[in-house]
């Protein structure tokens, strides 16, 4: 690839393949207009693509009052697709980048959109990566967006579909049906054991931090 803005890129989507803290590489699914040799090197014999900086825009976090933008370098290509339809389609290998110090701050940024993501939301972390902004790192003002094609927006109360008061007095007429045609002293009674009684206490509480990040 060139540094200069010969190319496009035409979708990005992140891949979910399991998160380990101790290898926190991530997968991100790009289509391109024309061919990338993602592993050229310039004169110095330095690969240009790794002066590509990518951060993906986190659209859900709790703890964050603006949206949280986590940095990754590219590592690798994992696989090469070739051409599909109109573009030609990589999996790229990011891996999140240190500060000035060498301190992980995006790594751990990370581990915490992947934690609140399954523990508050029930899904995956990439579903609240909005957009991935790709740019050089000698020029961040020329920043490139691309929508996460596996972003999914969280649907607020207002904006799911209430049933109407028909809908709600024919399922009403439908569940009255359906109990009035049940004979309780046709079933057989249900028996429970010591042994079963455990099965259908409530469970206890899980406690704080007992979530498992992978």
């Amino acid at each position: 690839m060139s540094e200069h803005p010969s190319n496009r890129f035409a979708y990005a989507n992140l891949i979910d393949f399991g998160f380990d803290p101790e290898n926190p590489e991530i997968l991100l699914e790009l289509g391109t207009e024309r061919p990338v040799d993602w592993d050229a090197v310039d004169e110095d014999g330095a690969v240009i693509c790794k002066r590509l900086d990518f951060v993906l825009t986190v659209a859900h976090v709790r703890s964050a009052r603006e949206p949280l933008g986590i940095h990754f370098t590219y590592r690798r290509v994992l696989r090469d697709f070739g051409r599909i339809g109109e573009d030609w389609v990589y999996l790229l290998a990011l891996h999140p980048t240190r500060d000035k110090d060498g301190r992980e701050c995006d790594r751990i940024a990370l581990e915490t959109v992947v934690r609140e993501a399954r523990t508050l939301r029930g899904r995956s972390w990439c579903a609240d990566i909005g957009e991935i902004r790709v740019a050089w790192r000698h020029a961040p003002q020329d920043i490139i967006r691309i929508p996460n094609d596996a972003y999914a927006p969280e649907t607020a109360a207002a904006d799911i579909p209430q049933a109407t008061d028909e809908e709600l007095a024919r399922m009403c007429d439908a569940l009255d049906a359906f109990c009035d045609g049940i004979d309780p002293l046709s079933a057989p009674p249900l028996e429970l054991d010591e042994r079963d009684i455990e099965y259908v206490a409530p469970a206890p509480p899980i406690p704080r931090g007992a979530f498992a990040l992978n």
